[in-house]
Parts: C-alpha cells; structure tokens; sequence
C-alpha cells in the first residue's frame, strides 16, 4: 500500500498540517500531538522556538525533517511514543532531507512530562529508531547530504528504548551539556555516516548502551570533556564509548579524544571488544 506523506509546518504562530485525514491531531500552539493508526511519513519544515512534536502510532512509519529548527523549552523536540492500541514503540525512520540544515534543541528542564511515558532525550523514540539519508531529487553523493544539529541542555541528545541503527549519508552533530550522546537499551548500530558528538556533562557518555554495539562503516567523532560525576561511594566514569555487552567493530572510523585528569575514560566495555577492521 502506498504510505501517503503529511507535511507538518512550524512556525512561530504554531503549526499547520497539509492533511489532517485520518489523524487524530492536537495542536497547543507550537507544540503539537499526533495519533495515527494507519501507515504516515511525516515531512517536519519550519522553524518554531516554543514547539515539540509528539506521535503514537499504531504502524511503523517515517520523519522527513526538511529545514526543520525546533526548540522546545520545556522538554524534548521530537518525542516518538508507543502505540495506541498495543502499548509498544513502532520503528521509526527519521530522515535528513538533501541539502537542508536542521536544528533540535530541547529545554535545560522538563517540566510538561505526562506521568507513566518516558521522555529521555531531545530526541526520544520508544521503538527502533533508524536514521539515514532523504533524496528529494538530487545527487545522494555527498556534497548533497542534508545535516542535522542536536542540541541537548537537559537530557540526553537521542535516546531510544529500543535500538538506533545509523546509515550511510547521514550527517549528525551533537552537542551535549548534560546528558550523554546516544543512548539506548538495546544496542547502537552504526552502518555509515558521520555523527560528530561533543560533550560537556559530567559524567556523560558519547554512546552508551545495554545492549550491543556495532560499527562496520561511516566517522564517527566524539570528545568528551566531562569529569567522573562522584555521588557518594558511586562514581561514574565518563567515556566516549560505554557497551554492557559486546562492541564490534568491522569497518569505518571511530576517533576519540577523552580528558584523561579529568576522570574521563575513552572505551569502557563490560564483556568483549572486537576490531577486525576500520
């Protein structure tokens, strides 16, 4: 079946949509809530500097963000909650239209949190979160990638309670003052791009996870600046990279730069690390 594409505009008046049929929609002035049981690609545009959008889903489905600039004050920018009906996150494709810059940036405190849904992140996905390249007819080589800035104050810059798989072309810079880069409960799977992590928090990681981590392409870059955060008799190391399970590492580029008298650690890995290529 073909999945029909919404365009969603933000502006600083609040938010339009180029269709509403079938969607269960709530709009509070930039800040808006969608419902869908049905299969979507939501194409985000605009620039809002008090906005969020929220989705629940019943089917998995797709973000375009195209010259997106969003800001929320007051908590996270995109927020991709469980579905409707079954009470679990659907995956989510999140792409970076050709050729455009887009900026999420959340709040230093989340105060419109709603009691018994999480929200980790400036960029939060309940369910898989895989984020690559959008081609809108031109060139997908490289010079035509579009970017996207993540600018986390409070949480972390892209957390996911499932799994976040990167792919080739995209192009992510994260700048962290609190919270760490990526975070998941599932794994980190990094196929190609690049994604630039930059972190200031104490106590942060650039990627973590309690899962696995897989690297077989693409550059990623992270520096840490952050000190180990002691709280009473427990401290927590800061790292560029921190695995619960096992790190793979099969190809590609992994560059880190850790303050060594600050606390900070550059890999920490709980059970096997294995680099047979990269």
């Amino acid at each position: 079946d073909e999945v029909k594409e919404v365009t969603v505009t933000f502006t600083k008046d609040g938010v339009t949509f180029s269709d509403e049929k079938n969607l269960e929609v709530e709009k509070h002035g930039g800040h808006v809530v969608i419902k869908s049981e049905k299969k979507r690609i939501y194409r985000l545009t605009g620039t809002c500097e008090d906005g969020s959008v929220k989705i629940y889903s019943d089917k998995k489905y797709g973000i375009i963000l195209d010259g997106l600039h969003l800001t929320n004050p007051n908590g996270a920018a995109i927020n991709l909650q469980k579905s409707i009906t079954e009470g679990s996150g659907k995956r989510c494709y999140l792409m970076i239209a050709a050729g455009t810059d887009n900026v999420l940036t959340d709040g230093a405190a989340y105060t419109n949190t709603v009691a018994g849904e999480d929200e980790k992140g400036c960029i939060f996905s309940e369910g898989k979160l895989l984020i690559g390249h959008a081609n809108i007819g031109t060139s997908t080589g490289p010079l035509h990638v579009g970017r996207l800035t993540v600018n986390a104050y409070g949480k972390n810059a892209i957390a996911c309670d499932d799994y976040v798989y990167l792919h080739q072309y995209c192009n992510i810079r994260i700048n962290a003052w609190n919270g760490n880069g990526i975070k998941t409960n599932d794994g980190i799977y990094i196929g190609g791009g690049v994604c630039n992590v930059m972190l200031y928090g104490d106590g942060a990681k650039g990627l973590t996870t309690e899962g696995e981590i897989a690297i077989s392409g693409g550059r990623i870059a992270i520096v840490n600046d952050g000190r180990a955060m002691v709280e009473a008799a427990d401290t927590s190391y800061a790292a560029c990279i921190k695995c619960d399970s096992t790190m793979t590492v099969s190809g590609g580029a992994v560059i880190m730069r850790s303050c060594k008298d600050k606390g900070s650690e550059g890999i920490i890995c709980k059970q096997k690390i294995s680099i047979s290529d990269g």
